[in-house]
């Protein structure tokens, strides 16, 4: 027999490894495309939760934001304003409270020269920034603002805050705003705004120190102490009305000295630093300045003393007003252009279960550490009535789109996304309304 022809064990090895290893290659692929498939189906589900799920739905609108702002962008790029002027106006129908669609399209109406009707969105972008802190952004917006459209009104609150922020940057425009906030046609004034801006006045703009200190004289809350110490302020600027400039400030101070030191006691009292009118300047008295960064760094973080309440039931959102019922039975309304802050949160405490508070505040722009002044309404109590709104989530929407108010603690949270929570009523008014 010829072994030529025989099989060899060797190569016949090597042959059933080789089929072994393709069965085994095929099977793993066939392993890997279940596995894909299973992911896919997982991640599909996942999505298709997310995109029915508040989240989902916040995240689409921001990314069809983004998108509009995209389109727009590349309109501009173009040379095609005007369409970019279509993309951002239709969307900011839709969204008027987004602020980087209120800000895109400010971009493009001035490109246009057509800023005034971006106007209104733009101050209210101002002022949010300006009432969660960013002073610094809310001061160059303004200053932005002012180059366009020197008739724009931002609100007595806001330009009280930016100020002190101005001074640093440009003198002339931290007097322009200073002057804007005594404007009668500027909104917002207030007895305490007007003593803040006696304050903040005071050594940069004497006239409009002595004019804020009028208006705060107007008003019949104000304690005596503070009403002395204006009077005199008066009687002293009356008698040398000249303003003080930056390099005559320290100057003027050391002079005065000796007739402080025999004022009375809330006279003598340094203002706050927050308050100094030239930061720039190099102090007189070191100790002084230490003392008072001393305090300051070690004075609680509130800006109100207390919270003044009243608990009413929201009964409808008018036009211009939210209209409310009182506790004995009585009718009532409040302006949305009065209510500068709403402020929700779930607050354990009030009863059985956690209570959403909704608090519209009145006074929010006030700087004089005076109680805080709130309408308060309770979740657990809508729709008790006929007419009362049942959804809190609805009625917050509109009421915030209406009023334009500034959401507290921010955006998301006030509008329920999700709500905050607080273990008793002290911590919510010390953490979201700031009152001690």
């Amino acid at each position: 027999m010829d072994d030529r022809n025989a099989p060899d064990g060797g190569d016949n090895a090597l042959g059933r490894a080789r089929e072994s290893l393709r069965g085994a290659g095929a099977a793993a692929f066939r392993g890997l495309l279940r596995a894909r498939e299973r992911v896919a189906g997982a991640l599909g589900s996942a999505a298709g939760r997310l995109k029915e799920s508040d989240t989902g739905e916040r995240l689409n609108a921001a990314l069809e934001i983004r998108r509009v702002i995209k389109r727009a962008e590349a309109a501009h790029a173009r040379g095609n304003a005007p369409m970019a002027f279509r993309l951002l106006e239709e969307e900011l129908r839709a969204k008027p409270g987004d602020e980087k669609l209120a800000l895109a399209f400010w971009r493009t109406c001035v490109a246009l020269e057509r800023a005034p009707e971006a106007a209104d969105g733009l101050l209210r972008v101002i002022r949010r920034r300006a009432a969660q802190g960013e002073l610094a952004e809310a001061a160059s917006l303004w200053c932005e603002l002012m180059d366009v459209v020197a008739d724009a009104r931002a609100d007595a609150g806001t330009l009280v805050r930016i100020v002190p922020v101005l001074v640093d940057i440009d003198r002339e425009r931290a007097l322009r705003a200073l002057r804007a906030v005594l404007d009668p046609a500027t909104p917002g004034m207030t007895p305490g705004l007007a003593m803040r801006v006696v304050e903040v006045a005071r050594g940069l703009d004497p006239p409009s120190c002595l004019r804020a200190a009028r208006i705060a004289l107007d008003s019949p809350e104000l304690a005596d102490a503070k009403r002395t110490r204006l009077e005199e302020l008066i009687a002293e600027i009356e008698r040398d009305p000249a303003p003080a400039t930056a390099s005559e400030a320290p100057a003027r101070a050391t002079a005065s000295a000796p007739a402080a030191a025999s004022a009375p006691a809330a006279r003598a009292r340094p203002a706050p630093a927050r308050a100094a009118p030239v930061a720039a300047e190099p102090a007189d008295d070191f100790a002084e300045v230490l003392v008072e960064a001393t305090v300051e760094a070690f004075a609680p973080a509130t800006r109100f003393a207390g919270v003044k309440s009243m608990e009413v039931a929201p009964r409808e959102l008018a036009e211009y007003t939210v209209e409310l019922r009182m506790d004995d039975g009585r009718h009532g309304r409040i302006e949305y252009a009065k209510v500068q802050a709403v402020a929700v949160a779930e607050v354990a405490g009030l009863a059985a279960k956690p209570v959403l508070l909704i608090d519209l505040v009145i006074n929010w722009s006030d700087d004089d550490g005076g109680m805080l002044r709130v309408l308060r309404l309770r979740g657990d109590r809508f729709g008790e009535q006929a007419g009362e709104p049942a959804d809190p989530r609805a009625f917050l929407a509109q009421l915030l789109a209406r009023s334009e108010a500034v959401p507290l603690p921010d955006a998301e949270a006030a509008l329920g996304h999700p709500f905050r929570f607080y273990g008793d009523l002290d911590s919510y008014q010390r953490e979201v309304l700031q009152a001690g």
